[in-house]
């Protein structure tokens, strides 16, 4: 960890692996971080290989703000049809009252009992898995299972916008939704007062951002929304129907990391990428609500994506 100005955090001691935990090997996959009073946690995810039978899991736990692990937070593990296949947790976020929805690749998820979570799963704040989410339902149906659910994002009212790539009709709880980007309210059920928004093929998206206003955008390797035209980069209304003001053009070209917003209210987009609306640009483009580009931001060469 760094300190604002780029020095080393000398405070924070990152541990990389759980003392507990016997492995062959970890690789840290990704963080999150929740602030709370008088608490303040960071949650890591690492990909594992069990001694016990080589299966390959991904664990998830939580670090103290000065890189110590919580021992008050079950460190749980995700598999995937317990068969020696790869799971990943590919995003997560914490609702209002601390609890973390985590999704990915993933069927089961172990908090010391085995549980039945395909593809998503929301934890209570000591780690262990919250049953009464999306109690009694069946959740996703038909998903493309080498991809799962690759983004979710809790939005201010503790609803959860949600995209999964699909392999035949989007499906929820045994009932068509109609698209791949979909909200769920609070407690895990359908939220039918969003309009699922449909990506072409069985195409996902990688990172959600909301701004001030309740616009949402939305980045990854789509080619259209709702069968028009829009390449890597969307925005829908809060309702879930597309934000026509938002005019992408000939949209993004390259492979996507992140969309954020700014403070003034810009979005920017950070990736392998070269193009957009058919201008060059290098790795980070900032772009305005309308869809043009913010010619006062100049990224310079951008970033460097090599060996």
């Amino acid at each position: 960890m760094k300190n604002c100005n780029g020095s080393v955090n000398s405070t924070f001691s990152f541990q990389k692996t759980n003392p507990s935990w016997k492995s062959v090997g970890a690789n840290v996959k990704g963080f999150a971080r929740y602030r709370s009073q008088p608490n303040d946690r960071i949650y890591i995810n690492q990909e594992w290989i069990f001694w016990k039978d080589y299966k390959v899991g991904v664990n998830f736990g939580a670090l103290n703000y000065d890189g110590t692990w919580d021992p008050t937070f079950v460190f749980g593990l995700a598999t995937y049809n317990d068969q020696g296949e790869s799971a990943y947790l590919l995003d997560m976020d914490t609702q209002s009252n601390g609890k973390i929805i985590v999704v990915g690749r993933f069927t089961n998820y172990y908090d010391g009992t085995k549980r039945n979570t395909p593809f998503i799963v929301r934890l209570n704040t000591d780690g262990t898995v919250d049953q009464t989410f999306n109690s009694g339902g069946s959740g996703l149906s038909n998903i493309n299972e080498n991809v799962g659910v690759s983004a979710v994002k809790v939005l201010p009212d503790d609803t959860i916008l949600v995209s999964a790539s699909f392999s035949g009709t989007p499906t929820y709880n045994g009932a068509s939704i109609g698209g791949s980007v979909f909200k769920l309210k609070s407690d895990g059920t359908i939220d039918n007062t969003f309009t699922p928004a449909a990506l072409n093929g069985n195409s996902y998206v990688e990172t959600f951002a909301i701004s001030n206003c309740g616009k949402i955008y939305m980045v990854g390797p789509f080619l259209s929304v709702n069968n028009v035209s829009s390449t890597s980069i969307a925005s829908l209304n809060y309702d879930g129907t597309r934000n026509t003001y938002f005019n992408v053009g000939s949209g993004l070209s390259g492979s996507l990391l992140d969309v954020q917003i700014t403070r003034d209210g810009k979005i920017l987009v950070i990736g392998n990428i070269s193009n957009y609306r058919g201008t060059s640009v290098s790795s980070l483009v900032k772009i305005l609500d309308n869809g043009q580009i913010d010619t006062s931001f100049s990224a310079g060469q951008g970033l460097y994506y090599g060996c």
